[in-house]
């Protein structure tokens, strides 16, 4: 059984009605988020102002700043003076990045002005200093070392490690025997590894290996093997062997061809 349609009027159309709702929280919810972004901007032009007046005057802040809690009971004032902090972080940072860009643009158009030779001397300095070995640890000869590794490196805001001092130690210091023996003084054969075990090796390192490429050696060798190899025997050579055309060879003594029944022909 089908039902009579009725009209409606526009007005008291509920799903009309609850769209024009929708509308007017959208445009509420639109409003005060823009509001809030223009707020953050003042507080933001605020904060660049009064990072300039500290940085005139010499006052650098050097409290360490910690993750803000996800827990139920907001501190909404101290979220904000936290946000106010990493957002002064924040606008420092990026100033020093630009100092930074503009440093190497200006060294860039000092270096495009310079003429060759300075720019020759200048190259010629720098690879001299990169040169200079730096002063490293002083191991033994054959001494067993030991890798600090990848991980737990990490360090605090004042560049002590996490771990603690056990980080700081000197990873190059000798241990066990190498502190009392020295393997250079010691004779030939027992400057190896693990001397007297069966895991011993006659590796000691690589400045005393040859390292010699063979392979340029003996490609000379070939090539001049080649180049000699015509000096075989062989039918009319020089090892002196039968002519095919008769006369002495090499050796002086005569040299007779193969006979044959044709007449030989004579000049008329």
């Amino acid at each position: 059984m089908l039902l009579k349609p009725v009209f409606v009027p526009k007005a008291q159309r509920e799903t009309v009605l609850a769209q024009q709702v929708a509308e007017k929280a959208e445009e509420e919810a639109e409003r005060r988020r823009i509001e809030k972004l223009a707020s953050r901007r003042k507080d933001t032009l605020e904060l660049v102002v009064e990072s300039a007046r500290r940085e005139d005057a010499g006052d650098v802040a050097a409290e360490e700043v910690d993750m803000p809690d996800d827990a139920d009971d907001e501190d909404d004032m101290g979220e904000y003076e936290a946000w106010k902090l990493r957002e002064l972080k924040r606008v420092k940072a990026e100033r020093d990045r630009r100092e930074e860009m503009e440093k190497e643009k200006a060294e860039l158009e000092r270096r495009r002005g310079l003429s060759e030779e300075e720019k020759t001397r200048e190259d010629e300095a720098r690879l001299a200093k990169q040169k200079e070995k730096p002063e490293g640890d002083k191991r033994k000869f054959l001494q067993k070392y030991f890798h600090k590794g990848a991980f737990f490196q990490e360090e605090d805001a004042k560049g002590n490690p996490m771990l603690g001092d056990i980080m700081k130690r000197d990873f190059g210091e000798a241990t066990g025997m190498d502190r009392t023996v020295d393997k250079s003084s010691l004779p030939k054969p027992m400057q190896v590894k693990k001397f007297g075990f069966r895991s011993a090796v006659k590796w000691t390192h690589l400045s005393a290996e040859d390292t010699t490429n063979r392979e340029d050696i003996m490609r000379a060798r070939d090539d001049q093997r080649g180049r000699g190899g015509g000096r075989g025997g062989g039918m009319g050579g020089g090892m002196g062997g039968p002519s095919r055309h008769g006369g002495a060879g090499s050796s002086g003594r005569p040299e007779f061809s193969r006979p044959t029944s044709k007449k030989p022909r004579t000049a008329e």
